[in-house]
């Protein structure tokens, strides 16, 4: 009668045991049923009941571990789930384009001779605009061919106030966006890029110091192969060592002297740093749609851009044996938001399963070749102010004490 019971419960826990055990498990139970049951080779004088106990034993506990085993895939698979369902909910890109049009005409790109700077900003100390429109008109290229369109997007109003100044001064248009909670580089450029007229377009940051020659350089290389995307060594000049005194007409290359390359520790890294200060035909920016503006935060918008550029047929060309340019050093993540900040994951995730050329929904009008007329500054700076309707929404929140937490969710 016990054998019997014996029997009965070492099937049943084979049995419950069948869909979870993997193979290591079985040959493990094999050999050591053999073991137990050749006399020869028992080390230990047993009886068939206490055999057939420790095989039970031996099976239970192989059976917890499976069970470890199969919860840890579980969540392993749910986890790849979420992340799954994360990239199901992002809006599907705009168009998936298999070919790649001929968008140069014989005869060179569309638009006016010459290059349109854009520059997004937002809550950013006036001096580093100061610093980088002022680079931009000490260009060896001439100062009539050269446009810039800063984007100022939703600043507070002490800066938006030294912005317009600093445009004045400069000959700059300054394009101001109202009713932005988060930064959104991309649709703060594509903003002045439906306003771009020139054939050749170059996107800056308002922490770059240009050397007097880089646009020019720039230029020559884009002439000299359209399907370029022009790029150059970012050297940062570290903290507190610019400053509202500074001269770059005297100290630039000074300053570039004790600067240093921003590049990656690793040796074999191939990532190129500065990937967003980019020049290149505006042709092609107008027909990608622009910068896709589903980046917002901090992160990947740069990289998907270039990776956009490439399927277009372009290639990355550097001028840093020629020119180069200066980064204002700044902590990392100045000015953002936590919120901002922990969009880079979301942002990764989204950039290496976008694969289309053209982004957003909305087109950016392109002209067709026409000369350039304009000589000299304009006698007044442009202002232009885009404007969302501001939509309410009401939010309700329950709390009791936990001031840091409720101003944290404000915040």
């Amino acid at each position: 009668m016990f054998m019997i019971n014996v029997f009965h419960q070492l099937k049943g826990a084979l049995i419950a045991c069948i869909n979870r055990f993997r193979l290591n498990d079985w040959v493990l139970v094999m050999l050591v049923t053999v073991v137990l049951f050749t006399n020869e080779t028992t080390l230990v004088s047993l009886t068939i009941e206490h055999r057939l106990q420790f095989i039970l034993a031996l099976i239970v506990f192989l059976q917890i571990i499976s069970f470890r085993w199969i919860e840890w895939l579980v969540n392993h698979s749910a986890e790849k789930m979420e992340r799954l369902a994360a990239l199901q909910s992002m809006p599907t890109p705009y168009d998936s384009t298999s070919s790649v049009p001929e968008l140069i005409p014989d005869d060179g790109p569309n638009g006016e001779n010459g290059i349109t700077i854009l520059v997004g900003v937002r809550n950013r100390e006036s001096t580093r605009l100061r610093n980088l429109l002022a680079s931009l008109r000490r260009q060896t290229y001439p100062s009539d061919k050269i446009k810039i369109l800063v984007i100022d997007y939703d600043s507070e109003t002490p800066y938006n106030d030294a912005y317009r100044a600093l445009c004045l001064k400069y000959d700059a248009d300054l394009y101001r966006i109202d009713y932005r909670a988060v930064w959104c580089k991309a649709e703060a450029i594509n903003s002045g890029l439906k306003h771009v007229k020139t054939q050749h377009c170059m996107i800056a940051d308002v922490d770059i110091i240009y050397a007097p020659n880089y646009i020019e350089t720039a230029v020559d290389a884009l002439t000299e192969d359209p399907y370029r995307i022009i790029h150059s060594v970012v050297y940062e000049t570290g903290l507190n060592i610019i400053n509202e005194n500074t001269d770059f007409d005297k100290d630039f290359y000074n300053i570039l002297e004790g600067a240093s390359p921003r590049g990656s520790d690793d040796s074999t890294s191939r990532y190129i740093y500065g990937q967003g200060i980019i020049a290149v035909c505006t042709d092609f920016l107008a027909y990608m749609h622009g910068l896709d503006e589903r980046y917002y935060g901090w992160g990947c918008e740069d990289d998907d851009l270039i990776k956009r550029l490439k399927m277009l047929g372009l290639h990355m060309y550097s001028i840093a044996d020629k020119a180069v340019y200066l980064h204002h050093s700044h902590p990392k993540f100045e000015g953002l938001s936590k919120f901002e900040q922990e969009r880079s994951a979301t942002n990764s995730i989204y950039l290496r399963s976008s694969q289309s050329i053209k982004r957003n929904s909305t087109s950016l009008p392109r002209i067709q070749k026409i000369p350039f007329v304009q000589v000299g500054y304009s006698s007044v700076a442009k202002e232009f102010v885009l404007r969302q309707k501001r939509q309410f929404i009401s939010v309700i929140i329950p709390v009791f004490d936990k001031v840091a937490l409720l101003k944290q969710c404000l915040e």
